[in-house]
C-alpha cells in the first residue's frame, strides 16, 4: 500500500487534470506492464494511473481501446484530461488515467466458468479483426521459436538430463508444427492473455486490460496462452490435470459460440501450447533461473505426454461442436 502523503505531488497533479475529487488511497498494482497506481477517490471512484515511457505506444493502445468499445468488447479506456488529452507530461514522464472495470480478477480458473471466458476471447478477437495492423509490431512465431526457443530449450534439456525426451518434442515441432504454424494468417491480438488481464464482470461478461503488448500475431496465440497459464500449475497433479482438460475444453467452447475457428488454426493449438512452453522455458533459461526453466521444462513434456487425451477429449468434441452449429 502506498500512502497517499508520500505522492502528495503526483496525486494532487492527477487530481487537477482529470477534475477528480479528493484522493484518499493510492495503490500499487503488481503484475501490470508499467508502473500502475489504483487511485480510490473520496466519492468511492477507482481509476487506475498508469505511467508510460512511449506517445506512441499510448496512441497505439487508445486506438485499440476506441475501436474495441465500437464493437461492444468490455475495456478500460484512457480518460481524457482537461484538454482532451488522452496522456499527459509531469516532470517529464507520461501519464493515463484509466476508469475501472467491475468485477473480479480470478487467477486460478475452474471449468465451471471458463466457457464465459472462451467466448470473451473470441469477441476481442472479432473487434481487434478490423484493426489494421500496419503501426503495431509484428510478432513472429516461428522465427522466435526457431531462433531462440528452441537452442534455448535444447541448452535447458542438457542440463536437466532429459534432452532425448526433449529432442522427440523440438523434431515434431520443426518438422510438423512449425510449418503449419508459419501458414496461419495474422491479425492483431493482445499477446498477454493471463486471467491476470481478464476481468469477470459483474454482468458475468469478460473484459479486458492492458494492451501494452499487443502485436500483429496468431489469434490462436492468445487462446494457447489462456490454456498454459493454467496448465503450469496443474500438471504435476492428476486431478489437476482432468480439470484442465475439462477446462480447455470449455475455453473452446466457449470460443464457438462467438466466433467459428478455421479447421487450420484450431488444428495447430497444441502445437501453439507446446511453442509458449518452449519461450517460457527459454526465457527463463536465458534468464540464469534455472529452477523455473526446469519447471517449464518439465510441463512442455508432461503436455506432450497428454497429447493424444488432449486431441481425442477436446479437439473431436471440439468438431462435434462446429458440427452442430453447421446443421
Amino acid at each position: 500500500m502506498t500512502k497517499v502523503i508520500e505522492q502528495n505531488h503526483l496525486l494532487a497533479w492527477v487530481q487537477n487534470q482529470w477534475s477528480l475529487p479528493a484522493i484518499v488511497e493510492a495503490e500499487a498494482v503488481s503484475g501490470s506492464s508499467g508502473q500502475v497506481l489504483r487511485l480510490t477517490c473520496g466519492d468511492g471512484r477507482v481509476v487506475y494511473l498508469k505511467q508510460t515511457d512511449s506517445a506512441e505506444r499510448m496512441q497505439r493502445i487508445t486506438a485499440i481501446q476506441e475501436v474495441l468499445q465500437q464493437h461492444g468488447v468490455r475495456v478500460a479506456v484512457a480518460l481524457p484530461a482537461a484538454g482532451g488529452e488522452r496522456w499527459v507530461t509531469f516532470e517529464r514522464q507520461l501519464y493515463t488515467l484509466t476508469n475501472e472495470l467491475k468485477g473480479a480478477i480470478i487467477s486460478e480458473l475452474k471449468p465451471e466458468i471458463a466457457a464465459v471466458y472462451g467466448q470473451g476471447l473470441a469477441k476481442l478477437h472479432e473487434g481487434l479483426r478490423h484493426m489494421a495492423i500496419d503501426h503495431y509490431p509484428v510478432m513472429d512465431f516461428t522465427e522466435q521459436l526457431m531462433g531462440w526457443a528452441i537452442p534455448h530449450c535444447r541448452a535447458a534439456g542438457d542440463s536437466l538430463g532429459c534432452l532425448e525426451e526433449l529432442e522427440a518434442v523440438l523434431e515434431e515441432m520443426v518438422t510438423a508444427g512449425i510449418p503449419r504454424l508459419a501458414q496461419l494468417p495474422q491479425q492483431l491480438i493482445h499477446r498477454d492473455t493471463h486471467p491476470g488481464n481478464m476481468v469477470l464482470m459483474d454482468d458475468g461478461g469478460v473484459g479486458f486490460l492492458d494492451f501494452e503488448i499487443s502485436v500483429a500475431g496468431l489469434r490462436i496465440f492468445d487462446l494457447g496462452y489462456l490454456c498454459t497459464s493454467q496448465w503450469i500449475s496443474a500438471y504435476q497433479d492428476e486431478q489437476k490435470r482432468q480439470d484442465w482438460l475439462r477446462l480447455v475444453e470449455e475455453i473452446l467452447r466457449g470460443y464457438e459460440r462467438a466466433g467459428r475457428l478455421p479447421e487450420a488454426e484450431r488444428d495447430c493449438l497444441f502445437y501453439t501450447m507446446c511453442g509458449i512452453q518452449m519461450i517460457f522455458t527459454a526465457y527463463w533459461q536465458g534468464e540464469g533461473r534455472a529452477d523455473q526453466a526446469a519447471i517449464n521444462l518439465e510441463a512442455l513434456l508432461a503436455l506432450m505426454r497428454v497429447r493424444a487425451c488432449l486431441l481425442q477429449t477436446l479437439i473431436l468434441k471440439f468438431n462435434n461442436s462446429q458440427a452442430d452449429r453447421t446443421d
